[in-house]
């Protein structure tokens, strides 16, 4: 297998702005330990969070009210002012955008995702295959480097 590297992608902590408005203050990622959340349970079924403090990594445990393996259900429920989400910076763009939600603790993110084209090696490569890699691969890189 070939895999090659086409960006990077945040995991950014977000929340509906009426529940930030609501709720306790969350100033630091052991904050989000006393708040409701939403969990994306589609990669993981954990209950703890991770950050990063100062180059170290973080852990948090979280209170969850809500969990879904659908990613615009979770999203869905983060705007609805459920709680708090951790989501892939892509999948809340637009709604940061129109005010929906807001990021919060951007400081503390963790480590961004390595994105990559993964394809089977071969001598010859159909065109089709290389046509659609050269695609996919400047699609990707355009849209990461927001």
């Amino acid at each position: 297998m070939i895999a090659k590297p086409v960006g990077k992608i945040r995991r950014v902590l977000c929340a509906n702005p009426d529940y930030l408005k609501n709720k306790k203050a969350i100033k630091r990622p052991e904050d989000i330990s006393t708040h409701d959340c939403v969990r994306f349970t589609g990669l993981s079924s954990s209950t703890t969070w991770q950050f990063v403090e100062n180059g170290k990594p973080l852990s948090v445990q979280i209170k969850g009210v809500f969990g879904c393996n659908q990613a615009n259900a979770t999203i869905d429920a983060c705007v609805a002012g459920l709680g708090i989400g951790m989501f892939l910076s892509y999948q809340i763009e637009p709604l940061v955008k129109a005010g929906k939600l807001k990021i919060i603790l951007p400081e503390f993110e963790p480590p961004p995702m390595p994105v990559n084209v993964v394809y089977s090696h071969a001598k010859l490569i159909s065109t089709r295959v290389r046509v659609f890699t050269e695609w996919i691969t400047q699609t990707l890189r355009g849209a990461l480097a927001k």
